[in-house]
Parts: structure tokens; sequence; C-alpha cells
């Protein structure tokens, strides 16, 4: 499938006119799509995720599933700021 991509980017960059600049800029305008793609399942896949992590001071002191969160036996950091969003 990547094959007519660039049939397509060098079409466009016949339609330019000559030079580096105007084929690079052809085969970008073609190719952005896949990488957009990527990025977007990149960013759903994160969005979906259910572990947690509490960080203080640039160290992890906890770690729980989504709905392990609100249990009693957490760490007092995370304790402390589930009281700050609660109020």
């Amino acid at each position: 499938m990547a094959f007519p991509d660039y049939i397509v980017a060098i079409i466009l960059s016949g339609l330019l006119g000559p030079g580096m600049f105007n084929l690079v800029f052809a085969i970008v305008m073609v190719k952005w799509v896949g990488y957009a793609r990527l990025a977007r399942s990149i960013v759903l896949s994160e969005k979906q995720r259910q572990r947690i992590m509490v960080m203080q001071h640039g160290r992890i002191v906890d770690t729980c599933e989504k709905q392990e969160l609100f249990s009693e036996n957490r760490h007092s950091y995370t304790k402390e700021l589930l009281h700050v969003f609660e109020s």
C-alpha cells in the first residue's frame, strides 16, 4: 500500500516544480496521515489505562488499579491528595 503514496508524491512534486524542497514537501503532504494515526492510537491507548501511580518528589510512592484508589490501605501521600480533591 505504500507504493501508490509515492506515486502521488512524485506527481505532486512534478506539479510543484523542480527542487529538493518541493520533493520533500510532497512526500510530507502524502505521508503525514500515517503519523497522525499512530499518534492518535498512542493517545487512545494511554487514555484507557486502568493503572494509577502516585509520585512524591520524583519517586513512585503508590501504585494501584483505578478501582482500588479509594481503599483504606493506600500510602499516606495518596490519602492526602484524595482529601484535597474531595474538598
